[in-house]
């Protein structure tokens, strides 16, 4: 029994070797050399994702460029995860539904369907909006800044639905 909590203990552990490097999406925006952050989410006993937050300020904010990368640690249909967004997204402030059909929409057409190890990253541009990547290939962008703030407090709202992984994120690497 004991072998058997500490392996599921290993398993809940954050294992960021993905995040050593700097991805080259993120290089034309963020010239730091090492990551911010770094969060997991597990939900019951599936890894979902690893997370990495980049950026060249020195305390994280809204005000500056920063890159949110996510390793996705299972399989996931696009639509499934333009779906979670909005609902993420309504559950942080009430959307009307023309902007959970529109954001549906945009969202549908960004999210490619992803694969265990596939990563997506974001990288958000104040008064510009983000540009999403796929596995390092650019896939669009939401240049509605308000819808892009919405999407990215996702993870970074204080009123995120996981605070645990803001807090990892936030929480400076040392390096």
């Amino acid at each position: 029994m004991r072998k058997v909590v500490l392996i599921v203990m290993l398993l809940m552990l954050p294992s960021f070797a993905a995040y050593a490097e700097k991805p080259a999406e993120i290089a034309p925006y963020i010239k730091a050399e090492h990551v911010y952050g770094e969060g997991r989410l597990n939900k019951l006993m599936f890894h979902v994702y690893d997370a990495a937050l980049w950026t060249d300020a020195v305390e994280w904010t809204m005000k500056k460029p920063f890159a949110l990368r996510l390793k996705y640690g299972m399989d996931f249909k696009g639509k499934n995860l333009a779906e979670r967004s909005v609902d993420e997204m309504n559950d942080q402030s009430k959307l009307s539904p023309e902007q959970e059909k529109d954001y549906y929409k945009q969202l549908a057409l960004l999210f490619p369907d992803v694969k265990k190890g596939d990563t997506i990253t974001a990288i958000y541009l104040p008064a510009k909006g983000t540009r999403l990547y796929h596995n390092g290939s650019y896939k669009g962008s939401i240049t509605d800044t308000t819808f892009s703030a919405r999407f990215i407090g996702i993870w970074m709202a204080p009123e995120t639905s996981e605070p645990k992984v803001r807090k990892q994120l936030l929480t400076k690497t040392g390096k």
